[in-house]
């Protein structure tokens, strides 16, 4: 433990990435070192949880839409990427005297690339350049590749068993698993986080997925990475970006399993033979030459077909030289599979510190030079200061956690905010600031969430709210909702009613039946009224933020002829998320409603006073809450 906490500070302190310390640290207290502590027992199995973890983790993190965004390019460039290295590492492997598949092996190893240097990138501010976008969504091609090569490899290490229909059986069989895995835990996690929502509880079941797939995967003849890779990205697609559980998830890899997996490959490796002997010093010296030539390689011939510049074709060739999160596993499996010896394995930990050292300086030092793609940009600045009011103990659990998505979005801060008429009874039961923000903590268990809770006595719950947004500088009221109105009069009960009239800043109220991370869909109803003066920047902002944070697919309900203008719109957006807008009848609007998926959240929009809100809604909201038994919110903004 000491060694993974001081370790990556001490290499940070020099400005080399943290994996470099974890794995000079194993190197100095393993066997081949100071030998304080044995390759076997605890440390071992630590270090295979470490392993899925770390696979896990890649496909928790891995940005589909920005794949799918600069798909074509992506591809090409990740074939290139992926092929160069590939046929360079095969032919030095049987040159080094390895049979075929662990020769192959060996290509798959330095044909992946991770990223090491993205923390520098989203530094510098080009995440969203064109050749930046297309180096990531890279990334995702050949780990999905080399994982698929290690895959058959591992069913027949000494390839006694390989022919091309047993490839091509094999393929077939990490087709229907992935496909299986890929279908089967998105549903079950929507099912299963609509009925439990302790963030211990989800936890368990992220884990009880990792480790459920890795096992499958070994029984079908694959490795137990491949598994755990596809069970992340398969998590991934059911959950938030930025939620709570898999902040959890990630924490608990990041600063425990995933160092000792890297610290345990330290300890494998003997630094003396890496230097002295000579076949380990032959095997560093040809992998790394072989990762920095055809990775350059791979850019240089993306970028003259792309027309990329200089700086953008060295930024995209240091982005991709660094090995690390597949060649470590890759190269430990092929050791213990018997197609390695430990010399190559001592060889290829050179490479990934050469190249770990290498590709952020060379980055920064190209990247600087780089500007963001021009994109039309959707304002998110309604999300920096969500003030929440919360009253129902039932709701306000997922009102919460529904402002804390849509905060984390910009970093935003949440506002949990605590009313009491000074005229009642209960206020003498104002806690302290500290209990008030202990007993929240107990549900929104997010360590990197920014949470000001606030309390106030005031003459009204309505006038407590309004003047707490005032003097907290507020960007937007987030407010829970029975579906019902209390009153005659009014549409959603006299508190809500005041503070949705009266506030100038865009208020939501929400009748909130499903937790945030069983969302499947947000649908945006536009009435022909609405349309005409409600259709604003403003409107879709707040909605496609919805779908966007929610991780979910974004369906909008309009009619003729609203709907190629919002299609239009959309279009002009460029907005990472997938929508569709399906067309209907006015007479048809409530009937379509009725027919939604009870795990969808509903949403209509609005602008300016009560009277408009009257004429152009009517009972719409109450209308749509009977008909439809979901989660529903309508969104006003002055």
């Amino acid at each position: 433990m000491a060694v993974i906490l001081i370790t990556p500070l001490l290499s940070e302190r020099v400005h080399l990435p943290g994996i470099v310390g974890l794995i000079i640290g194993g190197m100095l207290i393993g066997p081949f070192g100071f030998n304080l502590l044995n390759l076997g027992g605890v440390i071992e199995i630590l270090a295979t949880v470490g392993l899925l973890y770390l696979m896990f983790t890649a496909g928790l993190e891995v940005d589909t839409h920005l794949f799918q965004k600069t798909r074509s390019k992506t591809i090409v460039f990740g074939l290139l990427t992926y092929a160069l290295p590939q046929i360079f590492g095969t032919l030095f492997g049987h040159w080094l005297g390895l049979n075929w598949m662990g020769a192959v092996l060996l290509g798959s190893a330095i044909a992946s690339h991770t990223l090491l240097a993205l923390p520098v990138v989203t530094q510098l501010g080009i995440m969203r350049n064109e050749a930046v976008s297309i180096a990531v969504g890279a990334t995702v091609l050949t780990d999905i590749t080399a994982f698929l090569v290690l895959a058959i490899v591992a069913g027949s290490p000494d390839g006694s068993q390989i022919s091309s229909l047993v490839i091509l059986k094999q393929i077939g069989f990490i087709l229907v698993y992935a496909a299986l895995i890929l279908f089967l835990v998105p549903r079950a996690g929507k099912f299963f986080f609509k009925r439990f929502t302790t963030r211990a509880v989800e936890f368990q079941f992220m884990l009880v997925v990792l480790l459920i797939a890795s096992f499958t995967a070994e029984l079908i003849g694959m490795h137990a990475v491949v598994g755990s890779f596809l069970a992340g990205l398969a998590i991934n697609s059911s959950l938030p970006p930025h939620s709570a559980v898999k902040s959890q998830v990630t924490f608990m890899g990041e600063s425990f399993f995933i160092p000792i997996f890297l610290m345990y490959s330290g300890m494998l490796t003997d630094p003396r033979a890496a230097i002295l002997d000579s076949r380990s010093l032959i095997a560093g010296i040809g992998l790394t030459i072989g990762a920095y030539l055809t990775k350059f390689l791979a850019a240089w011939i993306a970028g003259k077909y792309f027309h990329f510049s200089r700086e953008q074709v060295l930024t995209i060739w240091g982005l991709t030289q660094s090995q690390a999160a597949v060649t470590i596993p890759t190269m430990l499996i092929g050791v213990q599979l018997g197609l390695f010896p430990q010399s190559l394995f001592n060889g290829a930990i050179t490479m990934i510190l050469i190249t770990s050292l290498t590709s952020p300086m060379i980055v920064q030092r190209f990247g600087k030079h780089l500007q963001p793609t021009k994109q039309v940009s959707i304002n998110k600045n309604w999300f920096d200061r969500i003030l929440v009011p919360i009253a129902n103990p039932a709701t306000q659990e997922i009102l919460l956690n529904l402002a804390l998505v849509l905060a984390r979005s910009v970093n935003g801060i949440l506002m949990p905010l605590s009313v009491i008429r000074d005229n009642s009874n209960k206020a003498k039961e104002l806690v302290s600031e500290h209990q008030f923000t202990e007993n929240l903590r107990s549900f929104i268990m997010d360590p990197k969430a920014n949470i000001q809770p606030k309390q106030r006595i005031d003459s009204s719950i309505s006038n407590g709210i309004l003047r707490t947004a005032l003097e907290k500088k507020a960007s937007m009221i987030l407010m829970g909702w029975t579906g019902k109105s209390s009153y005659h009069a009014n549409i959603f009960g006299n508190d809500i009613d005041q503070v949705f009239w009266r506030a100038e800043i865009p208020v939501i109220v929400v009748r909130a039946n499903h937790p945030v991370n069983a969302f499947e869909k947000v649908a945006w109803v536009i009435t022909s009224k609405s349309a005409v003066t409600d259709l604003t920047d403003v409107s879709i902002s707040i909605i496609s933020t919805f779908a966007q944070e929610l991780n979910v697919p974004l369906e909008i309900i309009a009619q003729e002829p609203f709907n190629t203008k919002l299609e239009e719109s959309l279009a002009h957006l460029k907005l990472d998320l997938d929508w569709t807008i399906k067309t209907v009848s006015a007479q048809n609007i409530r009937r379509e409603v009725s027919n939604l998926a009870h795990t969808t959240l509903l949403l209509t929009t609005t602008r300016g006073s009560r009277q408009h809100f009257q004429s152009v809604m009517g009972k719409e909201p109450e209308q749509f809450a009977a008909a439809f038994s979901g989660s529903i919110g309508i969104i006003r903004h002055p």
